[in-house]
Parts: C-alpha cells; structure tokens; sequence
C-alpha cells in the first residue's frame, strides 16, 4: 500500500509520490533516499537513490542497478557510495518479487516482458528518457533484455557475472529438461518445484548464511559428499541447501556478510515480500522468455540477436556457475560494442565480497570495490559520457 507522504526524492528535479519510510533496520547513508511508488502497471517497486553531491549541479547519468536471486537492493550497498560520489544518480531497485516491491503469488507474473515492464514504467516514473542498466544474476539477464526489447530506454548496458545469452532458435524448455539435470544448472530444475520453496523459508536466515558464501569458505561446514551431488539427484531427498546437515550450525561468511546486521536486513527484506517464492518464479517462465526474446526481435526487424549498445561485462573467476568462458562463446560474437572487465579470484557474490584481490597505490583491493573502479573505469569514459549526453536522458 502506497505511503501517503510525499518526499522530494532528486533534489530540484523530481518529486518521489508515494515515498516510504525505509524499516528502520535499513542502513541508508547520507544521501540515500528509499521510495515505494506504485507503477502505472499496479506494482509497488522499492528502490534506494543515491544522489551525487551538490557540486556536480546535476547528475552525470542515472543508474539503475538490478540485482538477481535471492538478492534485493542491498546487493548494491557497497557500490552507491562510490557510484553516486563519482557524479551518478544510482537507483538499486528491489525486482518484482523481492523485499519493499510487490510480489505476486503466479508463476506467469514473473515472465521478463513484464519484468521489463517494470523497468520501462521505472523510467516513466522518474522522468528520464533512457538509463544507464546495470544488473547481477538474473539481474544481468534482466539488462540484457532490456537492451535488446527497449533499446530506446538504454544509454548503455553492464552486467555483473551473467553474460548475454542470444535466444536459441528453438524452444529451449525441452532441452534444458534433457540436459539441465545433472549439469551444473541442475538447481534450476530443482527450483520448478514447491519444495525447493519450503526449503528455503523453513530458516531464511539459515538459507542466506548457506548461499551468501565467498569461494573460500563456500563448503565450510558441509557435507562434500553430498555437496558434490546435484540438488535434485540428492538423497533421501532432493534440496538446495541440505549439503549442510540438519540441526548443524552454518556459520555466515563475513566475507559476504560483514556483521550480523547485513544478515538480519536480508531476513526483514526476505518477510516483507512473503519469502523465497518470488524470486523461485524467475526460474519458471523458460518458454515465456523466449517467445519474449524473439518478439523483440521480430518487432525491430532484426533475425538474430544483437547488442548494440556500449557494454560492460565484468567477470568473477571463481564464479563456477557463470564462468569467465561464457563470454567468448556466447557474447563476442553477438556485442560488437563489448568492454571486459574482471575480477581474479571472486566467487559470484563479487559485489559484496571483502576478500582482498589485486594491489593498486601499495594495498590490496576489495573485490567489490574492484568492481566499484572497473564501472567507474567504463561509465566515465568518452563513449559512455557521449552515450548518456545525447539527448537520451531528456525529460520525457
């Protein structure tokens, strides 16, 4: 339900309606603002803004960062920061399914042309012509879509460990029934399925402890034996986190989860949207997508997939899921505007990890703040200040 209270949310530029109190377990820093508008399709869509200081006059471009399962807004936390000093208006949303955002109880709702949609309505509601994307996980696949269906609302597009995957020619739900078990996307078979649901809602803060995990401590407490196994060949039963045995403690990685409070946000952001089940129904909507994916094409006139915007794919090389290697089979060919960036050594969380990577000024960095300079690297260079001053941002 929408918040009565109506809070200027871009300083002399935009009035954020139906504004909302951010749960008071919410580390908003100076200059973050947390609204709740209701789109013109009916979803309530949460997004934290981090706003440039006064001294650049006005933002620079203004992002929208989106995050992937089982992830909210807070994914970006140690990203806006540096984003928004740097002269970025950026806007980490909570998805269609996820924390302070609506989150419907059918599969079909989750289908990428109406998340799409949201995004599209996202710009509408603030204003602006065209954004810069930048996404996570299916977050990443999000952008992809965004660019290749609305590419008159994208400046430029980035991703973060998930790389551009043309639509295959014909329907891949088949195939991927016939190949995805036993692969190391078995747990998107598993993730069909009511149970993989109750699993992970039966202790959320258990379920985020056992995902949000660094590639050094990722089998710390678990049982390599059945960790080895995929989720829906486990026995007795089937499960996405039960490499961890029942009744044991599992402990939070402080690599991914710096303190106890992080882990408590993700359990409030977690209940506010009525558990895992949104963020499950992303995995159900296959053939959805693709007829999707093809309709764009089909509407632009194209006949076959292409990105023509300037892009960023930032990798993680530890990321044993959306490996480093999907980018020469599947991108290059396909993203002729293509720049790479990567990070030695990070698992898929890379943009929250502490772990220390590479040396830069006589320290080690971060990874998530290695990711923080590869962006910073991209949107402040020539093609990226020329893609985002060519009119593209104007006030609808």
């Amino acid at each position: 339900q929408q918040h009565p209270d109506i809070t200027r949310a871009f300083r002399g530029a935009h009035v954020c309606v139906g504004a909302m109190a951010a749960p008071k377990e919410a580390p908003l820093q100076p200059g973050w603002t947390s609204c709740r508008p209701r789109l013109q399709n009916g979803i309530d869509l949460h997004y934290v803004v981090a706003e440039p200081p006064d001294s650049f006059g006005r933002p620079l471009a203004t992002l929208v960062l989106v995050h992937g399962w089982p992830d909210c807004w807070f994914g970006w936390r140690r990203q806006l920061a540096p984003l928004a000093a740097a002269g970025f208006r950026a806007i980490a949303v909570d998805c269609r399914g996820y924390g302070g955002s609506s989150a419907p109880s059918e599969d079909a709702a989750y289908a990428h042309e109406l998340l799409c949609g949201d995004m599209a309505r996202l710009l509408d509601h603030l204003e602006v012509r065209a954004a810069i994307f930048i996404g996570h996980d299916w977050g990443g696949t999000l952008v992809w879509n965004m660019a290749l269906a609305f590419p008159e609302r994208v400046c430029a597009v980035a991703a973060v460990c998930t790389p551009f995957m043309p639509p295959p020619k014909a329907d891949p739900w088949e195939q991927m029934q016939k190949k995805a078990p036993g692969s190391r996307f078995d747990y998107q078979m598993y993730f069909q399925s009511r149970r993989s649901v109750e699993e992970l809602d039966e202790d959320p803060s258990r379920s985020f402890r056992a995902i949000f995990r660094s590639p050094a401590r990722l089998a710390e407490g678990a049982d390599l034996a059945k960790l080895k196994v995929p989720p829906t060949k486990r026995e007795p039963q089937p499960g996405f986190i039960n490499h961890f045995p029942r009744g044991g403690d599992v402990l939070r990685d402080s690599a991914v989860l710096a303190d106890q409070s992080e882990l408590e946000y993700y359990v409030a952001q977690n209940r506010r949207c009525g558990g895992f089940h949104g963020g499950l129904r992303w995995y159900r909507n296959v053939q959805a997508n693709w007829h999707f994916a093809h309709e764009a094409l089909r509407r632009r006139g194209l006949t076959e997939s292409r990105i023509d915007h300037e892009a960023l794919m930032i990798t993680a090389g530890r990321d044993h899921v959306l490996t480093p290697e999907m980018v020469d089979k599947y991108m290059v060919p396909f993203v002729p505007r293509l720049t790479r960036g990567h990070v030695e050594g990070a698992g898929h969380w890379v943009l929250q990890e502490t772990s220390l990577g590479e040396v830069a000024d006589g320290r080690r960095i971060p990874h998530h703040e290695q990711v923080s300079n590869l962006l910073l690297d991209w949107l402040r260079s020539p093609k990226i200040l020329a893609a985002t001053n060519s009119g593209l941002v104007a006030k609808l």
